[in-house]
């Protein structure tokens, strides 16, 4: 992907489902891993760059069932 392209990507979407409350909270994560599976698919490393949404409560829990070795120094 490069240039971190995946992370414009990646925010356009969450504005999408996170802030318009399209679907339930399961549903939501459900989708944001998919997305996020996707896009790493196409080489996207830099998912912290996404800084509107990095914190975010629904991404961060997609992000720890996808990748929980990432968050066990932190809690």
């Amino acid at each position: 992907m490069g240039w971190c392209s995946g992370t414009y990507i990646f925010d356009a979407i969450m504005e999408g489902i996170v802030d318009k409350k399209i679907r339930t909270d399961e549903e939501k994560i459900e989708f944001i891993k998919e997305i996020i599976s996707e896009l790493e698919n196409m080489d996207w490393d830099c998912q912290e760059d996404s800084w509107y949404y990095w914190n975010n409560e629904l991404v961060e829990t997609a992000f720890k069932e996808l990748h929980p070795s990432w968050f066990k120094e932190k809690e």
